[in-house]
């Protein structure tokens, strides 16, 4: 037995898939579980391995001919889309378990479906309509459909479409448990994936003051390569020892030690909030009309 889990969003879906697929796994020992995800985000899936092989779908390959040259690439890039379906197909697995919810992912899994395979998840009929084979994915487009809010926690919706219970252990996921906390630091992202749920420099120039004068707690600030120079004007203005700038020094390693040895952890984004849930880390989510 051999299952293909296809888990094709960003980082916080991936990390809120690996307490159910840790369930799946665990409570299917005997079958051969890879994970299909994007090149950009599959880092995480390697530092937290919970399946037997993690696989990386890398769109810059299937992508660039067409984007670099237009309809001239469409060629190109259509070959090495079946190249790469081909690939996966030799594999030869027993089960496929879409996780992802979009139109893309839908027709990959009709892709590599053939004869006997069973399918979980987003998929295609023969005539290219929707196809969705099992409940849970069934009442989640019932209840979101296409472009409407999701009401459900992921990591719920997850487990449900893969048929398991999460236990206590699924979510000691190995390598970020039993993180000392004894330094008392608070971690904060100072940016966010989409600008539109980041606070702004003077806002968080104005909290961060109001933080050093009131906590005893040194504040490690977090963020991406490109909110450096954010960073920067945000530690020059206030101005505290407390203060320190891990802005654009931190590996994805990193941050998740960073997180797992902190007090209490507070930013804009989703993403680094899932990581959150597996070190047991409490944490504030800034909320606007965008989050």
């Amino acid at each position: 037995m051999k299952t293909l889990v296809i888990q094709l969003a960003r980082l916080g879906d991936i990390l809120q898939t690996l307490p159910a697929l840790s369930a799946y796994c665990r409570a299917n020992k005997k079958e051969s579980v890879h994970l299909l995800v994007r090149k950009k985000f599959a880092e995480i899936a390697h530092i937290l391995p919970v399946c037997n092989k993690v696989i990386e779908m890398d769109t810059k390959v299937l992508l660039e001919p067409t984007i670099m040259t237009g309809d001239a690439g469409v060629e190109d890039s259509l070959q090495a889309m079946q190249q790469w379906v081909d690939q996966l197909v030799s594999e030869g697995y027993t089960k496929i378990i879409n996780l992802s919810f979009s139109p893309f992912s839908s027709y990959l899994t009709s892709l590599l479906t053939t004869e006997g395979v069973e399918v979980v998840g987003y998929t295609r009929h023969t005539d290219g309509f929707l196809a969705i084979p099992d409940d849970a994915s069934a009442y989640f487009y019932g209840q979101v459909g296409v472009n409407r809010s999701n009401r459900f926690h992921l990591i719920d919706l997850f487990s449900s479409i893969l048929g398991v219970e999460i236990l206590e252990s699924d979510w000691n996921i190995k390598k970020i448990t039993n993180k000392d906390k004894s330094q008392g630091y608070i971690a904060f992202h100072v940016g966010a994936s989409n600008p539109k749920k980041a606070l702004s420099a003077s806002a968080l120039t104005k909290l961060l003051k109001v933080m050093v004068g009131s906590l005893n707690e040194d504040i490690h600030l977090l963020g991406a390569k490109e909110d450096i120079a954010l960073a920067a004007s945000i530690e020059q203005q206030v101005c505290n020892k407390k203060i320190k700038n891990l802005v654009g020094k931190t590996t994805l390693t990193d941050l998740i030690d960073v997180v797992a040895g902190a007090n209490l952890f507070i930013g804009a984004d989703s993403g680094p909030m899932q990581i959150c849930n597996l070190t047991d880390t409490m944490c504030i989510n800034f909320s606007n009309e965008f989050v």
